[in-house]
């Protein structure tokens, strides 16, 4: 059996890409979709275009990061500016709130991508993904949107992998999902209060925690950061809390379970 290589795994994309006329990316600036509109942009030259949805509940660094990497694969790249808070189904924070918030965002994608003459949406999902709470899934699906990793049934290490091999610097860079996630299921949702979280993780990037949440439990605070991180958290105990606490919580607390993606899905994962 010959072992997969990063070598096998670009043929068979630039394979899987070349099926399409052209693609419009539904580019988040984070790894997966970095590595999707560099190969498109490769394999289907100027025939690919970029779109960011920009939104309340998205850390507002995310814009500027896929504007520049946009610009250095040299591939047009649009920002649509989109309230999705405006959304009730998306406000009320239900647990099926990333099913119409991904449908909102990429029909009003598949819109501007028709207007501009592309025929197919593709997104940089992988079969990482389908192992969590993804909601937004079945959304794509419905929209027919094109998962060209998925298909080739790749995981989240073949595609850091491939962009290593590419040395796009973006290979590592911690993903930083929407806001949404750092509050429990029911609990509405408003710009104070998105505000105020990344006021926070703001904070705490400052301080040298580039992977890092805060959660939000009414007025506690539940830090996440990688285990190892830890001791450095806590060497600047005094600093971080009378922070957070100006930003209105009354307790701060540190998991010591660590950084944990997807942990305010654990009543819905157990219920499975």
């Amino acid at each position: 059996m010959v072992k997969k290589t990063a070598t096998n795994d670009w043929a068979a994309l630039k394979e899987k890409l070349a099926e399409k006329e052209n693609l419009a990316i539904a580019f988040s600036g984070g790894a997966d979709s970095s590595l999707l509109l560099a190969a498109a942009s490769y394999i289907l030259p100027g025939k690919v275009k970029a779109y960011t949805c920009i939104t309340p509940l998205m850390p507002k660094k995310e814009e500027k990061i896929a504007a520049e990497i946009a610009e250095k694969l040299q591939v047009p790249w649009q920002p649509l500016y989109l309230n999705n808070l405006s959304l009730e189904q998306i406000a009320n924070n239900a647990p099926d709130r990333c099913y119409h918030c991904k449908k909102f965002l990429y029909t009003h994608i598949l819109q501007q991508a028709q207007k501009d003459g592309l025929t197919t949406l593709a997104e940089g999902v992988n079969l990482s993904d389908h192992g969590e709470y993804r909601p937004g899934l079945k959304a794509a699906a419905e929209l027919g949107v094109f998962q060209p990793f998925v298909e080739l049934g790749w995981q989240k290490a073949q595609i850091r992998e491939l962009l290593l091999k590419m040395n796009l610097e973006i290979a590592d860079r911690p993903p930083s999902p929407c806001l949404a996630s750092r509050f429990p299921y029911g609990e509405q949702l408003n710009p104070i209060k998105i505000e105020i979280i990344a006021t926070g993780e703001n904070l705490l990037h400052l301080a040298g925690f580039a992977d890092c949440r805060i959660r939000q439990h009414g007025k506690l605070a539940r830090i996440e950061v990688p285990i190892e991180q830890m001791p450095q958290l806590l060497a600047q105990r005094e600093y971080i809390v009378s922070r957070l606490l100006k930003l209105g919580f009354q307790h701060i607390c540190l998991d010591l379970a660590g950084r944990v993606s997807g942990s305010m899905d654990y009543e819905i994962k157990n219920k499975e």
